[in-house]
């Protein structure tokens, strides 16, 4: 009886076996992208307000005059943040400090942002260097945490 019982067990292991083997392979869909937002100027972080609005944080690409602090770096008031509401995109801060190579590369510049119970933003700003090389640039801003109504 022990016999049947292995053998009952060989047949069943066997014909799963089999079964796995030829079933149809399940087909792997595909993922679904859509665009939301366009032009974005070295994007960053984002965050949503209470009310759903996206904001997205826009390094920028720098800019004028280039002198030097650390490589090449071109500071511009090129960084911004930017609003998707209700399908419509539009900046709601520009002008913000923007730091880079030459043509924008490796941007710095508006880099994260969070929204409080208000609705309210807080931007950070990055510098990627030494404090002390902000003042080579004689324009303030970067390396902060600005409020952006």
């Amino acid at each position: 009886m022990k016999h049947s019982c292995s053998s009952r067990c060989l047949t069943v292991v066997a014909a799963l076996a089999f079964a796995a083997v030829t079933a149809p392979a399940l087909a792997v869909a595909q993922p679904t992208v859509t665009v939301v937002m366009k032009g974005l100027d070295n994007p960053r972080g984002l965050a949503f307000a209470p009310n759903g609005a996206l904001f997205v944080a826009e390094a920028g690409r720098g800019g004028a005059p280039c002198p030097g602090t650390t490589g090449l770096n071109c500071y511009g008031l090129t960084g911004a943040v930017s609003r998707l509401w209700h399908g419509h995109q539009d900046r709601v801060a520009t002008g913000l400090p923007s730091i880079s190579f030459p043509q924008g590369a490796q941007a710095r510049g508006p880099h994260d942002i969070s929204m409080n119970g208000l609705g309210n933003a807080r931007v950070t700003i990055g510098l990627e260097a030494d404090p002390a090389s902000r003042e080579t640039l004689g324009r303030p801003g970067l390396g902060w945490l600005v409020d952006v109504p």
